[in-house]
């Protein structure tokens, strides 16, 4: 099942057994779902990566281990962030399901798409309230945490593998027969709206939308300074 949706209190995603990915998460936000940005108050901070028990029997379910970060080199990205599911224990929890990752670079990860949930917050805590969508795009990231690269030159950048995919032993027998795809890209969409009710009566051509597109790459991120 390419297109598998499954609705959480939290957030929703289309699920994709091929990819062994969502093809894309959606939730709203307000202020009230958020951690704090300052010191003052109680966050749950992050969460443990779980297997979603949520989908049907059968299928096979994505565990943290089948990422091999260390040895492949792309972090556990998640959709739906956990600084935006804070308003309760059980809410971060949710989000650190494996159906809500893809693999992504720790520059994409950690560089601008992180930056932008962290505006998206401060955007919610200043009176917005937002309506976000993102996934992933294509195949093939590269990334300098690969055992695949035998020599990485920083000045010659453009010497990284590209890496299509994850190969996972489904069946825990040795042989590797299935994958995760590592996408080309991230992409993601906001619509933001001042606070109120009727949400959808307010949106207007007046009203701001937001679009990203992120290169899963390390090379993107590279700044040449000779």
């Amino acid at each position: 099942n390419e297109n598998y949706l499954m609705i959480k209190p939290q957030y929703t995603l289309s699920y994709n057994t091929k990819t062994l990915c969502p093809n894309w998460v959606a939730w709203h936000l307000k202020a009230s779902d958020t951690y704090y940005l300052d010191s003052s108050g109680t966050h749950y901070g992050r969460g443990t990566f779980l297997a979603d028990t949520d989908l049907p029997s059968g299928w096979y379910r994505v565990t943290s281990s089948d990422y091999r970060s260390s040895s492949i080199g792309f972090t556990k990205g998640h959709m739906c962030p956990s600084m935006d599911r804070q308003y309760s224990e059980e809410a971060r929890d949710s989000v650190f399901l494996m159906t809500n990752m893809v693999p992504q670079t720790a520059e994409n990860n950690s560089g601008i798409w992180e930056s932008f949930e962290t505006q998206e917050v401060k955007w919610a805590k200043a009176g917005k309230e937002l309506y976000i969508i993102c996934g992933p795009l294509g195949s093939g990231g590269t990334t300098t945490g690969s055992t695949s690269i035998t020599s990485y030159n920083a000045s010659l950048y453009g010497n990284l593998s590209e890496i299509q995919e994850i190969e996972i032993d489904t069946n825990s027998d040795g042989i590797y027969d299935d994958a995760i795809i590592v996408p080309a890209s991230t992409w993601r969409i906001v619509l933001i709206l001042d606070e109120g009710d009727d949400d959808l009566s307010r949106i207007t051509t007046d009203s701001t939308v937001i679009a990203l597109n992120v290169p899963n790459t390390y090379e993107g991120y590279y700044t040449d300074t000779g």
